[in-house]
């Protein structure tokens, strides 16, 4: 069996129904950003549920099938309550998953279901950023995880030994904000806010990353409103 790919969308059997395809200037901002609030959280899924069951809504749908039908929504309203949906059932997979990525899962899959649920209760002016960063971000995350994808992280153990002072697997390593912009993905970078230290991911490599958040407040280690979807710590 294949592994299938980030941007696609999957019915509520799992089979595949087509990418979600670009936003249209000629769509309305609601059903723009239920597009892609859906796509975020529909990746966020697949990857949490890589190794287990995907959660169901009482109707029989995964977080995959909503996403298709958000996809195929006639009206903005429609399509703004099935991205909600899409990400409350991303979520709920997230936190049923037993891997030992499951919190990070959950992390990103509450920030969709927090976006789309702003995109049904106010105007959805402004929040175009946020949704399309969320989809980049969380297809990144699914991407690297359901393709083996992106440069290796190390293992628990090999986190532990780092710990103990036994190894130092990184290229680099800087204190944030230090020399930014020199990191790849194999830089380790020290967060002095909270003390911890976080491996970057692809996302925050990306130029849609830059654009987003030219100072990197978004995306700060620990600490920034959407650190997960840029950062892995090294020792949770």
């Amino acid at each position: 069996m294949s592994t299938p790919h980030p941007t696609e969308l999957y019915d509520s059997e799992g089979d595949p129904v087509g990418p979600a395809g670009p936003v249209h200037p000629a769509e309305s901002a609601r059903r723009g950003l239920a597009r892609h609030i859906a796509r975020a959280a529909c990746a966020a899924a697949r990857a949490a549920a890589y190794g287990g069951v995907q959660a169901r809504d009482s109707a029989g749908r995964t977080a995959g099938g909503a996403a298709a039908e958000t996809a195929r929504s006639t009206t903005a309203g429609q399509a703004a309550l099935l991205a909600r949906d899409t990400a409350q059932l991303a979520l709920g997979t997230a936190v049923n998953n037993t891997s030992s990525r499951r919190d990070e899962f959950a992390a990103t899959a509450k920030d969709a279901a927090r976006a789309a649920q702003a995109a049904v209760d106010r105007d959805p002016e402004g929040l175009h950023p946020v949704a399309n960063i969320l989809a980049d971000g969380y297809e990144a995350l699914a991407g690297s995880v359901l393709g083996s994808r992106g440069a290796r992280l190390p293992t628990r153990e090999e986190e532990a030994a780092i710990q103990r002072g036994e190894g130092e697997p990184y290229d680099d390593v800087f204190v944030h904000p230090q020399d930014s912009a020199a990191y790849t993905e194999q830089t380790r970078v020290r967060q002095p806010k909270d003390g911890r230290s976080y491996c970057p991911l692809p996302f925050l490599l990306s130029e849609d990353a830059r654009r987003a958040s030219p100072t990197g407040e978004l995306f700060a280690p620990g600490v920034g409103p959407h650190w997960r979807i840029a950062w892995r710590p090294l020792f949770p």
